[in-house]
């Protein structure tokens, strides 16, 4: 089951992928926000990297509304999001690989997608553009925030840092982890 921690992280991201403010998910909402990533990034809408994540984008969107759409309506309601991440990942280690499969996927293709530079690594900068995709904030936060994610202080995340950042995230009940505030700030 769920924890209270984990609810209030998973709603947040719930809301943050509700791009119309509609209190539901759907097709549309992984559309813009595919657009949202690839204007930020300054990438040309045709390009190989958009038209890339795009379909990514579709693809976690079928996996995902194949689970979580428990009534074939098209759209996911905060409890059907709830109870597909309860079934997915309660009681699961806080590692990657215990993610399901399409999940997995879908945030190696987050990360690829953020990896500006080719180098595997994360820098402020595309932490910066990450947050960005999920809100609105300013330098002050987003220096604050990966100043405390960037536990070991070499100014960069590393591909295994950012997964269980991830991880972290979605499966810890820990107050203090790091990953809490991979997405932003909780409050």
């Amino acid at each position: 089951m769920l924890t209270q921690f984990q609810i209030k992280k998973l709603t947040k991201i719930f809301n943050c992928y509700d791009f119309d403010n509609s209190g539901f998910l759907e097709k549309y909402d992984f559309t813009r926000r595919s657009e949202r990533r690839y204007e930020i990034a300054g990438w040309d809408p045709n390009s190989a990297q958009a038209k890339e994540l795009e379909s990514l984008n579709m693809q976690h969107w079928e996996a995902f509304s194949h689970y979580a759409d428990s009534n074939s309506d098209g759209k996911i309601t905060l409890k059907e999001w709830l109870a597909v991440f309860d079934s997915q990942i309660s009681g699961k280690p806080v590692a990657f690989d215990s993610f399901p499969l399409h999940l997995q996927h879908f945030f190696e293709a987050i990360l690829k997608s953020l990896d500006a530079d080719g180098s595997g690594d994360y820098s402020y900068f595309e932490y910066a553009q990450l947050l960005k995709n999920f809100g609105t904030y300013d330098d002050a936060t987003v220096k604050s925030l990966f100043d405390k994610m960037d536990i070991n202080g070499d100014g960069e995340f590393s591909l295994d840092e950012m997964k269980h950042a991830f991880a972290e995230f979605y499966m810890s009940d820990d107050l203090n982890a790091p990953g809490n505030l991979v997405f932003g700030p909780l409050e």
